[in-house]
């Protein structure tokens, strides 16, 4: 973590902690458990879930971001 700058660490820092507190409180809605009284399939499951859901969500709020990109220009152009 310390070879980027601290603009970096610090959001990679929250990312973690929002992760975290989002996966306890999805154990504690899907199996009425804290994150840590579940079994190893049941936290593989979990952590599927909470990506999959994070990824549809990032996914919605950015398609201009993830759209493939159609016209590539190489070289100088002229302009008209």
């Amino acid at each position: 973590m310390g070879e980027h700058s601290f603009e970096v660490d610090l959001l990679r820092l929250l990312v973690a902690e929002i992760w975290f507190a989002i996966s306890m409180k999805a154990a504690r809605e899907l199996y009425g458990r804290s994150y840590f009284a579940l079994g190893v399939g049941e936290r593989l499951a979990l952590e599927q879930v909470v990506a999959a859901t994070l990824g549809a969500i990032y996914s919605e709020i950015t398609p201009v971001l993830l759209r493939p990109q159609t016209k590539r220009i190489a070289g100088f152009q002229v302009e008209r």
